[in-house]
């Protein structure tokens, strides 16, 4: 069976056809997020936007966004100082690594390592987000079942933190795709994400 590669229906062009629309949103994305204390809020209507519109084909993406990134600012907004307290706190002490690894081999060992220490924080941060995208829950909650989630599904987590990375490398062979970077992040990292969490959604529809 001979497949046309010019056909309009193909998922392919459907995703090229959907490029402006992860611009835009990635464009928003940032300025929504120049509070700091407001990028968790416009993180989670971000992947809201894209899973709940933009990949099903669903007019009113950028309505969604902004909907959900209001409905989101009360709860976001101390989970964004949270994650910026800790991500404060790595900075703090890759700093003093830095200054302390050439006085011996084991800080210089410390310093090598020590990236490693952010993986588990950051995959429980995405988990949180998908989590607040598609549920109501405590504050709390929402970060016992982010790392609950982190626990049963490592290697779907370890497949997120690749897709992170790939899409971070690929914007450094290709500067042009900086502009949709957020978007392309929550687009691949979504179809994992998405996977563990709709057995979870249908549980929590029927309850």
């Amino acid at each position: 069976m001979k497949i046309n590669i010019f056909d309009p229906d193909l998922p392919l062009w459907r995703w090229v056809l959907n490029i402006p629309h992860m611009i835009a949103l990635s464009f928003l994305w940032f300025v929504t997020s120049l509070p700091i204390i407001t990028f968790v809020p416009a993180t989670v209507a971000l992947y809201d936007a894209i899973v709940k519109n933009m990949k099903p084909e669903i007019k009113g993406m950028y309505r969604r966004f902004f909907q959900t990134f209001k409905a989101e600012l009360k709860r976001g907004i101390p989970m964004s100082l949270l994650w910026a307290g800790i991500a404060g706190l790595f900075l703090v002490g890759s700093y003093l690594l830095a200054l302390i690894s050439d006085t011996s081999e084991i800080w210089a060992f410390c310093t090598l390592i020590y990236p490693l220490m952010h993986i588990p924080p950051l995959l429980i941060f995405v988990w949180a987000i998908g989590i607040e995208a598609r549920f109501v829950c405590s504050f709390r909650k929402l970060h016992e079942n982010a790392f609950g989630i982190l626990l049963l599904n490592k290697l779907k987590s370890l497949l997120i933190l690749g897709i992170m990375v790939a899409c971070y490398c690929a914007c450094l062979i290709l500067p042009a795709l900086l502009s949709m970077l957020p978007a392309l992040i929550v687009v691949l990292a979504s179809i994992p994400m998405e996977q563990v969490l709709l057995p979870y959604c249908e549980q929590y529809e029927e309850n």
